[in-house]
C-alpha cells in the first residue's frame, strides 16, 4: 500500500494540474476596418484540433467589455461541459452598432457586422471550429 501512494499522489497531482492548465483564454485583437479590434477567446478542457468544435458568439451589452462578460457570466464555464469554443468581442467604446442610433458605434457608423464576420472567420481558420 505504500508503494501506491506515491503513484496515487502523483496521478492527483496531474489530474490537477491538468484541470486547471487545460483552459485556454486568449486575449487578442483583429484589425478590421482601419483599427484593431480586442476580443477575449476561451477554447474549453477537452479542445483538441482533431475534433471540429461550435462557435458561440457572446456580445457585451452598453458599456460593459468582452472580459467582464467572461468573467462575469462563465460561459467559458459552460462551454468546458457543451464542448463549444467561446469568443468575447469588444463593442468601440463599449457599445455595439445595433441600429437604434442611439449608442457611440452608431454615431460613428461603425461596421460590426464586418468585423463579427471577420472574427469569425479569423477564428475559423486559426482553431478547429465547425464553419457550418
Amino acid at each position: 500500500m505504500k508503494k501506491q501512494l506515491p503513484l496515487f499522489i502523483t496521478i492527483l497531482i496531474f489530474l490537477i494540474s491538468h484541470r486547471l492548465f487545460s483552459q485556454t483564454t486568449i486575449i487578442d485583437s483583429l484589425y478590421h476596418d482601419s483599427g484593431y479590434r480586442k476580443y477575449a477567446s476561451y477554447l474549453p478542457i477537452p479542445y483538441t484540433s482533431a475534433i471540429k468544435f461550435p462557435l458561440v458568439v457572446i456580445l457585451h451589452g452598453g458599456g460593459g467589455d468582452g472580459l467582464l462578460y467572461k468573467n462575469n457570466y462563465k460561459f467559458d464555464e459552460i462551454g468546458d461541459t457543451a464542448n463549444y469554443v467561446s469568443v468575447f468581442p469588444y463593442g468601440l467604446n463599449n457599445s455595439w452598432a445595433a441600429g437604434s442610433g442611439y449608442s457611440p458605434s452608431d454615431s460613428d457608423n461603425v461596421d460590426d457586422v464586418g468585423f463579427l464576420i471577420a472574427l469569425r472567420d479569423s477564428l475559423i481558420f486559426s482553431y478547429s471550429i465547425d464553419s457550418l
